[in-house]
């Protein structure tokens, strides 16, 4: 009979983390591990739990909270003002992990470890937690951080930087409980995705796709000032298709905050609304990977092993990045990388590669091989087997 596991899940399709989580219980072993999805919200991802099966339920009273570079005193008040529809929550929980008989609690992202050690409290259920971000040093940080390690059963870490930051925040708290770097499965794009049809309709000659929301962390800005060098060089032919929506809302009045406007507006009078699009959300980015020539990541936090990145990869996409990790992206291998923004060394990069079809050409074979080494489910699946076997075992031994 197969184990059947809960999952606590933050975005429901609309982040990588969710697509991250919808490819991991894909891989498990049927005959051994089943899964129950708990999220917050509606989403994309609905539609392919339905096909496939996945029983799930969506819980909007459950909070989230995870610790900024600043606000954090709003950011855990409002957390705390939502709890109070907590037992709801759980009410629901418990009896959807009841109907599907779970026996652990898998918390999927680093924001719902208070929720979700909570629950699996009320439950009577061990946890493990995924480490998929690395959060900004902080007084709030360190006692999240802290408290997974304490609580947690096992903790998964999405790349060795991401294990290394959490334990410096954890200080000797981490070191009490194992943890196991996996990277996030990914597969080549779906061959019969549509494509975008702002990238169907344009004809430029070399075509950049960021996947990343719209957030001063995540360098988004930056593409702009990269597009800047371009027109200033008089390239049209280089475009850039920028895919999401505003990552930071005003918590008062629920609209975005001006880091996003202030992209509108820099766009429009810099006059670089031919060349920078941004068409939206995607529920699925596989077409514009399909379409895609490269993929761009200008990250301030110099992180350069995100899903995106993987995704770009898998596709046989340049990679465009920064940070000083090269285990995924390689310079003058399999992209571009560098601990320093340079937008006039990017736009120099993009000239070439629009400029030399052997090198796309080579880059492309090289990503897929590599993603398909470095992301394949074979090695997820069994380390995700042999943690949660183990954590099972000790939870009987304790019992």
């Amino acid at each position: 009979m197969p184990t059947r596991i809960l999952y606590i899940d933050v975005e429901a399709g609309w982040g990588g983390s969710s697509r991250s989580l919808m490819h991991m219980i894909d891989s498990l072993d049927p005959a051994k591990w089943r899964p129950a999805v708990v999220m917050r919200k509606t989403g994309p991802i609905i539609d392919q739990y339905n096909e496939k099966g996945i029983p799930y339920i969506v819980v909007p009273e459950l909070p989230s909270f995870r610790p900024a570079e600043r606000k954090n005193i709003v950011t855990l008040g409002i957390h705390l003002w939502r709890r109070r529809h907590f037992g709801k929550a759980v009410a629901k929980i418990r009896a959807f992990a009841h109907e599907h008989d779970c026996k652990l609690i898998h918390v999927n992202h680093e924001s719902m470890a208070l929720s979700g050690s909570r629950i699996a409290r009320l439950l009577g259920l061990p946890w493990v937690c995924h480490i998929r971000t690395q959060l900004h040093d902080s007084a709030y940080s360190r006692a999240l951080a802290r408290m997974i390690a304490k609580r947690a059963k096992h903790r998964f870490y999405i790349s060795e930087p991401v294990e290394e930051h959490f334990q410096d925040l954890a200080g000797g708290t981490a070191g009490r409980i194992p943890g196991t770097v996996v990277y996030n499965i990914c597969h080549a794009p779906d061959p019969d995705a549509d494509v975008p049809d702002v990238m169907a309709n344009s004809d430029a000659r070399l075509k950049v796709i960021s996947l990343s929301s719209f957030s001063p962390n995540r360098g988004v800005d930056r593409i702009i000032d990269v597009a800047a060098v371009l027109r200033d060089r008089n390239i049209d032919d280089i475009q850039f298709f920028m895919f999401g929506l505003p990552a930071h809302f005003n918590p008062l009045t629920g609209k975005p905050v001006p880091f996003y406007e202030n992209m509108l507006a820099k766009i429009r009078d810099d006059h670089l609304s031919g060349i920078v699009h941004m068409p939206g959300q995607l529920p699925r980015p596989d077409g514009a990977l399909l379409a895609g020539d490269a993929l761009i990541k200008l990250t301030r936090h110099q992180n350069p092993w995100g899903r995106d990145i993987m995704e770009g990869m898998a596709a046989g996409l340049s990679i465009v990045t920064l940070g000083r990790y090269d285990k995924f992206v390689e310079p003058e291998k399999n992209g571009y990388l560098s601990a320093e923004f340079s937008p006039e060394d990017i736009a120099d990069y993009l000239i070439r590669l629009r400029d030399d079809a052997a090198l796309r050409a080579n880059i492309r074979a090289t990503n897929k091989a590599k993603a398909k080494e470095l992301f394949g489910s074979d090695r997820m699946a069994a380390a995700l087997d042999a943690r949660y076997s183990a954590v099972l075992a000790d939870s009987i031994q304790a019992a």
